[in-house]
Formats: C-alpha cells, sequence, structure tokens
C-alpha cells in the first residue's frame, strides 16, 4: 500500500517539479521524436558544472587527452548519449549521480568526432541549451518536441 501511494504522489508530483528520467539503462541522455531529417547526423553534449557538481560530457568517447568528443549517432528519430565525468590523469568515467545541472549544451553536428574547445565555441549545425535538467542515476530523457532549438 505504501509502494502504491510513493508512485501516486511521484505522478502527481512529476508534472510540477518537471522531472523525466530514463526508464533502461544508467547514465545516459536519450532524447527521443527527431524529425526523420535528423537521422543519421551526431550529437555531443556538455553540462555545465554548479557548486561542487564536476562538469558533464554526453557522447560515445571522451579523450581528455587530445580533447576529442566522439559523438553519438542519431538512429531511427532517438539519440542515446552515455554520459561521462572527468577525473584525474585525463581520464573519466561513467556518470550515475542524482544531481541537478543549471546548463546543458546539446550540440547536432555532421561529423562523428570534434574538439571540445571547438564545442564551446559557435559552430555545428544547431545548439539546444537546457536549463536545469535532473539527472537520476546518471539518465534522463527528453522530447524533440519539448525543447526548443537555438540555430547557429
Amino acid at each position: 500500500m505504501v509502494h502504491k501511494r510513493f508512485l501516486f504522489l511521484l505522478f502527481l508530483f512529476s508534472g510540477i517539479i518537471n522531472f523525466t528520467y530514463a526508464q533502461s539503462g544508467e547514465g545516459q541522455f536519450i532524447i527521443t521524436d527527431f524529425p526523420e531529417s535528423y537521422n543519421g547526423r551526431y550529437v555531443v553534449l556538455f553540462g555545465r558544472a554548479h557548486f561542487s557538481l564536476p562538469d558533464i560530457y554526453g557522447c560515445e568517447q571522451v579523450n581528455l587527452g587530445n580533447n576529442m568528443l566522439t559523438a553519438s549517432q542519431i538512429i531511427d528519430g532517438q539519440v542515446i548519449l552515455p554520459m561521462w565525468v572527468p577525473r584525474a590523469n585525463n581520464t573519466v568515467e561513467r556518470y550515475y549521480g542524482n544531481s541537478s545541472y543549471t546548463r546543458i549544451d546539446i550540440l547536432i553536428i555532421d561529423v562523428e568526432s570534434i574538439n571540445m574547445h571547438i564545442f564551446r565555441s559557435p559552430g555545428g549545425l544547431e545548439l539546444i541549451i537546457l536549463n536545469r535538467v535532473e539527472f537520476y542515476r546518471g539518465s534522463t530523457i527528453r522530447s524533440w518536441n519539448d525543447i526548443p532549438p537555438m540555430w547557429l
């Protein structure tokens, strides 16, 4: 009975707080419902740190030694971005945290790899900026229909 009450309260407050989490997998940022014309393009993500939180990256691979990100490809209107946090000695590990990031930059590009320093400057096909993104076990999910793009 307590479990049903908790689910009801979670359902009730989810509309007010506006947080959604990935249903399967951990350490992923999933974006669904891309228009068909985006299939085959690539996506990288950069999360801005807030207070004591580390920066986070969403992509297939992060190479801090040469500052390169290997982007994730949009397939069938969806992209799954593994989430990474930097660690010591130019290494990264998967992000599994429960936290809120004040800004997430998502860049849609036509190439599979991109330099991190270029990523932070204008470039690419489209930039999406999300404010206040909640992660649960390193994951969250968004629909393309719910995020207004900013054309570059």
